[in-house]
């Protein structure tokens, strides 16, 4: 028998919908476990109840007494994690809710006074936003948060070589349409992937702009892209140049990634990123 509608919400409310014991969000994928079963004169209770995913749920559900491997969830382990992720998750909620309506502000400026008036005040009042980390994992983590500012940085350091605004808010404005979201940081998990290839795409569409103001800095470009593709597939300059010598078929043995055409070596880098695929 499962829980009463009541205590299933408050216990999906209290969890953040997220696991009791590995905290990932689970959104619908949510199991209510008896932490003492019914059987044995659990009731269908709030304190006897743990919002656990699936995954969680199969390894509390699946000890065997009779062949023992491992140790069991106790019904007091079960309690610990349940309420000590039921104070976090109230804490995150608490938090959030103090912040909203404050504002950090920078304040700069004069202040400018009339002899026999009201003071004037000038101030520039920067509002920045503010992001707080949601229970159970929903966004990137810091890590990968970090590897989307590096493509961006990729981005700014290319338009800077080519002597273009490196300013990177248009590529940021596509990201966050994409994902209807404020900040990077918002990203859905398990979205990181995504987000790099919309970076990388408007890094293409930028190159045509990039090579007709700085040749060298659009050649640069390709250059990085094809020794770290290499690098990953485990080939040293020799192998690239003997893969570019077959795959391209050049009028003279390439020796060196500056013997290849603009052409070629956008080939090239296309060829090495299908093998990577493979």
């Amino acid at each position: 028998m499962s829980f009463p509608p009541e205590v299933a919400d408050m216990a999906l409310f209290l969890s953040g919908r997220c696991c009791s014991i590995c905290h990932k969000f689970c959104g619908n994928k949510m199991e209510l476990h008896h932490i003492s079963q019914r059987s044995k004169g659990g009731k269908d209770a709030l304190e006897n109840c743990i919002p656990l995913c699936l995954d969680c749920h199969t390894e509390v559900g699946s000890y065997n007494a009779e062949h023992p491997k491992g140790r069991k969830f106790s019904p007091a382990e079960l309690r610990k994690h349940r309420d000590a992720w039921f104070a976090q998750v109230k804490s995150l909620n608490e938090e959030t809710e103090n912040s909203k309506g404050s504002i950090v502000q920078t304040v700069s400026g004069k202040g400018n006074m009339v002899a026999g008036r009201d003071l004037n005040v000038a101030r520039k009042i920067t509002r920045r936003n503010e992001v707080i980390p949601d229970a159970g994992g929903r966004h990137i983590t810091g890590q990968e948060a970090f590897k989307i500012k590096a493509e961006i940085r990729k981005y700014t350091d290319l338009m800077k070589e080519a002597g273009l605004d490196p300013n990177p808010s248009g590529v940021w404005n596509r990201l966050y349409k994409h994902f209807q979201i404020a900040s990077y940081r918002e990203v859905p998990a398990g979205c990181v992937e995504e987000a790099i290839k919309i970076i990388q795409v408007e890094i293409a569409k930028s190159r045509p702009k990039v090579r007709k103001r700085n040749p060298d800095a659009w050649r640069k470009q390709f250059y990085t892209a094809i020794w770290a593709a290499s690098k990953q597939l485990g080939m040293g300059k020799e192998d690239v140049y003997r893969f570019a010598n077959e795959q391209l078929g050049p009028r003279k043995p390439i020796n060196s990634l500056k013997d290849l055409t603009q052409k070629q070596l956008q080939g090239l880098d296309r060829k090495l990123k299908a093998k990577l695929k493979d």
